[in-house]
């Protein structure tokens, strides 16, 4: 006698839509990120002679009163 109540579709979606419409966002994102310009050169190459900005850790020798803080490489 009482009226038959229809299911919140959201909620038993099933899993095929769920997939789709989550492969669908992934790919809008995706096509997002493409149209972003890479900012600096990416096609660096840097010939013999060219000067570098090289970073190393040094070691400080505290028997020997040597302290990295101070240390030229």
């Amino acid at each position: 006698m009482l009226p038959e109540l229809k299911q919140n579709t959201l909620e038993f979606e099933e899993l095929g839509a769920k997939l789709e419409r989550a492969f669908l966002s992934l790919k809008r994102k995706t096509v997002e990120r493409g149209r972003k310009r890479k900012r600096g050169n990416a096609n660096w190459n840097p010939k013999l002679g060219d000067k570098v900005l090289v970073k190393c850790q040094n070691q400080s020798g505290a028997a020997r009163g040597v302290i990295d803080t101070v240390m030229h490489v």
